[in-house]
């Protein structure tokens, strides 16, 4: 498990690198989108300032796209969405789906 704080000290690149090392196998990848910063996913069930950015999301889920074998992704909360939070998503389902299907070539 690793911190926000550890993402920013040392870096996502480092961070995959870790967890690289205790992959054995297949790996089932949940993302809570509460763990992204609310500058850039506000209608979420707790937004909490400082999370991660969505382009570190999208390097986990392009570097682990190959050991990836279940996705999901959840906490939008559309009843404070003006559709930015939720074009995020998608996008980022998106990116699952286009990392995946570059990792099965």
């Amino acid at each position: 498990m690793f911190s926000v704080g550890d993402v920013f000290n040392s870096g996502i690149e480092n961070i995959i690198k870790e967890i690289r090392k205790v992959i054995k196998g297949h790996v089932y990848l949940s993302i809570d989108i509460d763990a992204i910063d609310p500058a850039f996913a506000l209608a979420v069930g707790t937004p909490e300032p400082y999370g991660i950015t969505p382009r570190d999301v999208r390097e986990v889920i392009a570097c682990l796209a190959p050991d990836i074998v279940g996705f999901d992704l959840f906490e939008i909360a559309p009843v404070y969405d003006s559709g930015n939070t939720s074009v995020l998503g998608a996008k980022l389902i998106r990116d699952f789906i286009a990392a995946s299907a570059r990792a099965r070539l």
